[in-house]
């Protein structure tokens, strides 16, 4: 009997594990998958060396890398990185665009670059690269987004429009990605929007506080600062809670208070 119990729950265990992985397993049409690996948490210092932090910081919970191959011998590697929420998965997204063009497909932003697709679709941001051909990226990617649209009920996040955009910020190192501002950078916001023209150079950033008083402690921390760093260089202001500023590269960096939050300009 207790022989028959045994032979019940590990034929069980292995059912499950068989189901487990066949759902670990993507159908891309013209594509096997060769491995799966996952890591967790703090374990993305394992994969990204240097980078794993920014992650984190944004709300990062673990991701999931794939390897693929085709019948042509070419390679596809794709990475999800599951975050804790949307704005957390479109803020290391649109932070990790960059110049590329953005596109919006159903309930995808897609980013194409040279030699890779980067993909934002509910709490995930995908990464798709590989030693393959243009053609078989762009075959792979929009396969991939089918399989997305076609296995989750993902609502649109934002009505795309390039030109009115706004990225996330959820912490200083995110912040520190747009503009070097070192130890002086802002601290201590709840969150944070910011839109940056490539054209003009210009960026615009929004820091919301918890309260007035959370938002002014912040204010005079980082005018106190720039004003100690050899870096900066104030500019003399009419205004109280404006404060401007010019780096070694003669960029302009306005400051300015307004209830519970700071509006920075860099020119």
């Amino acid at each position: 009997m207790l022989k028959a119990f045994v032979l019940l729950v590990l034929t069980s265990l292995l059912l499950c594990s068989s189901a487990k992985s066949q759902d670990q397993n993507l159908q891309i049409s013209g594509w096997e998958q060769l491995s799966i690996e996952t890591y967790p948490g703090e374990d993305l210092f394992f994969l990204i060396d240097g980078g794993a932090e920014l992650y984190l910081e944004y709300g990062f919970d673990r991701v999931e890398v794939r390897d693929f191959s085709n019948n042509d011998g070419m390679k596809i590697h794709l990475e999800e990185y599951k975050m804790k929420d949307s704005l957390a998965a479109w803020g290391i997204y649109f932070l990790r665009t960059g110049k590329n063009r953005i596109e919006y497909v159903d309930n995808c932003h897609i980013s194409i670059g040279e030699d890779f697709r980067m993909i934002h679709s509910g709490s995930s941001y995908y990464v798709i690269s590989g030693n393959a051909s243009r053609e078989a990226l762009n075959s792979f990617s929009q396969s991939f987004v089918k399989l997305l649209l076609n296995n989750s009920a993902i609502k649109p996040f934002i009505s795309v429009n390039t030109e009115q955009i706004r990225g996330y910020l959820r912490g200083p190192l995110a912040l520190n990605n747009l503009y070097s501002f070192g130890a002086s950078c802002p601290d201590g916001f709840v969150d944070g929007y910011y839109s940056q023209s490539y054209e003009s150079g210009i960026i615009s950033v929004q820091l919301g506080y918890l309260d007035q008083q959370s938002a002014e402690s912040a204010f005079l921390n980082v005018v106190g600062k720039m004003e100690k760093a050899s870096k900066f260089q104030s500019v003399e202001s009419s205004i109280a809670q404006k404060k401007t500023f010019s780096d070694r590269q003669a960029r302009e960096i306005s400051i300015e208070m307004m209830n519970t939050t700071l509006v920075i300009e860099i020119r």
